[in-house]
């Protein structure tokens, strides 16, 4: 109660804008709407079959958009408990339509309207599902994720990635569990970047899609599993990234101005991308790279969740692509809470780099070996 105290104290600005709003609409634009004979006959109107039918057409829309309604009050509970929340759109409509109300229940008199017992009903009976439908979605519990379908049994010989720990037959559940221990127990907010190497067909994609199983269980992560290959070149793939990025953080929490940060910092450090290969530049802009990155950083803190970047098969990427995703881990993308977890066969890579740049090469004006690039980009 408290903190519903401080929190419209903090926004008494928001609430009092939106009052005035809504005197505006009622003292203003409803008596010239009220002033039609269309109006006067709709609110007289008393035949039970139309009112059955805009009923049954209200009713149809809440059942539609029940789904919606209840994802979205779930990203509002989950940003109210944060630090400082914004004030958000559902409470310019919250106070918008009580202050209509408020008003209306005592002017519609004064402004001779005459609603039919029938169109009184009809309101009453609309307005009482508006309120169940309200209630219904904000106090709807969460859903709770299913689980996997278990398509093979524990002895199948199949060569698909396994999700499930019941087809686990190799003992890797130590492996996943101490990897797991010690992603919970990092103990700073920086990024981590964290290498799993094998050759193909070795079970990276089975560890990780057990690890993404554990990790779902702690509401203190949240996961993207990012799919470069999905995407035609560097720049989708920069483009997707950073939208994927956005799209988990607003799944769950609803911050206004995310997306804009976002969409500014990525056209910032993709200004330069050449087809032919990766050069990262710099527009001018009011803010600097540094002062984006921080505001990203900031909401990414403010959430107090650690993000799990998953990126699996980086060895089926073309060279340039390949080199891109390790440019983006290292220097563009290494925002405070962030994990990432890289998959790939380090010799396979290095080989194919190797061959397409020769052992030495340039990446962002410096001097790299391109061998060991496994060193320089995944710790």
């Amino acid at each position: 109660m408290i903190r519903l105290a401080y929190y419209l104290l903090r926004n008494f600005l928001h609430i009092v804008v939106t009052s005035l709003l809504a005197v505006f609409f009622m003292f203003s634009l409803c008596p010239i709407l009220f002033s039609y004979e269309i109006s006067k006959k709709i609110l007289g109107y008393s035949k039970y079959e139309f009112i059955l039918a805009v009923t049954a057409l209200v009713v149809y829309i809440a059942i539609v958009s029940w789904k919606y309604s209840v994802r979205l009050w779930q990203r509002y509970r989950n940003t109210y408990p944060l630090e400082n929340p914004a004030f958000l759109y559902p409470d310019y409509v919250i106070i918008f339509i009580l202050s209509i109300g408020l008003l209306s229940m005592n002017c519609y008199t004064s402004w001779g309207i005459d609603i039919s017992p029938q169109m009184k009903n009809f309101l009453i009976l609309n307005s009482a599902i508006f309120m169940l439908w309200l209630l219904g979605t904000y106090f709807w519990p969460k859903e709770k994720p299913k689980p996997g379908n278990n398509k093979y049994d524990k002895y199948s010989l199949s060569d698909e990635p396994i999700t499930e720990d019941g087809q686990d037959i190799l003992g890797r559940d130590k492996f996943i569990n101490s990897l797991y221990d010690e992603l919970v127990e990092l103990p700073f907010h920086d990024s981590f970047v964290l290498g799993l190497y094998a050759g193909w067909g070795e079970g990276k994609t089975s560890v990780l899609n057990l690890l993404k199983k554990k990790i779902i269980s702690n509401n203190f992560f949240m996961i993207l599993d990012f799919k470069p290959w999905y995407y035609k070149d560097e720049e989708a793939i920069l483009n997707a990234f950073y939208r994927e990025i956005e799209y988990a953080i607003t799944q769950n929490f609803m911050l206004p101005d995310l997306r804009k940060a976002f969409s500014k910092y990525q056209k910032l450090v993709t200004s330069g991308i050449e087809r032919s290969g990766l050069k990262i530049g710099f527009s001018f802009n009011e803010e600097s790279v540094d002062d984006m990155k921080k505001r990203i950083e900031s909401y990414i803190l403010q959430i107090g969740k650690k993000i799990v970047i998953f990126v699996d098969d980086i060895d089926r990427l073309p060279p340039d692509e390949i080199l891109l995703i390790f440019n983006l881990v290292r220097h563009n993308s290494k925002f405070k809470n962030t994990i990432f977890v890289l998959s790939f066969d380090e010799n396979y890579v290095a080989n194919i780099l190797e061959n397409r740049w020769s052992t030495r090469g340039h990446i962002n004006n410096q001097e790299v070996d391109l061998v060991h690039i496994r060193k320089d980009y995944v710790c």
